[in-house]
């Protein structure tokens, strides 16, 4: 298969244990301050949230690796919800509506959310996704479907992030 055809790929990033012990507070409200392009509002409640504390460090520790690696801006989980106006104009200006209808079935037809991620290019002219997994989570059957679904319907490949703690 060559490198330049859609596919889901496998990509391991390794975390500080020290970064875990910092979150939710006061990481989530360093990085939210120092990366207002990549974090609203939104993002910061739901990390404190009460029973969502522990939540979402992957995904943010991800985003960040994307950032960092590709100067890609990375759009967290519910980014096809109207009550997250800023992140639905985000993949407005990106999508054409065959795309965004196609992600807008992934919930309401197969009722499966798209990949955590929406990975917007440093020129925000394209797209890709990232999915993102932590220690002792996997992808579920429904997540694979989905996965497929996107790349032969979008022709957008998958890479799947597992965030482990490092040593």
């Amino acid at each position: 298969m060559s490198d330049d055809q859609p596919r889901v790929h496998t990509t391991t990033i390794y975390y500080p244990q020290t970064l875990r012990d910092a979150w939710p507070r006061p990481l989530a409200d360093q990085w939210y301050e120092y990366y207002p392009h990549l974090f609203d509002e939104i993002d910061l409640q739901l990390t404190q949230s009460e029973g969502h504390r522990s939540f979402h460090f992957v995904e943010w520790f991800t985003t960040l690796h994307l950032y960092q690696r590709d100067g890609a801006c990375s759009l967290m989980e519910k980014y096809i919800f109207k009550s997250h106006e800023r992140k639905v104009a985000c993949c407005r200006e990106v999508l054409t509506e065959q795309e965004w209808s196609v992600l807008n079935s992934l919930w309401y037809d197969d009722h499966v959310q798209p990949p955590d991620l929406f990975v917007v290019s440093r020129e925000g002219t394209s797209y890709s996704f990232a999915e993102v997994k932590g220690p002792g989570d996997s992808i579920r059957e429904p997540q694979e479907a989905s996965h497929q679904r996107i790349i032969k319907e979008l022709g957008k490949s998958i890479e799947v992030f597992e965030v482990r703690r490092l040593g």
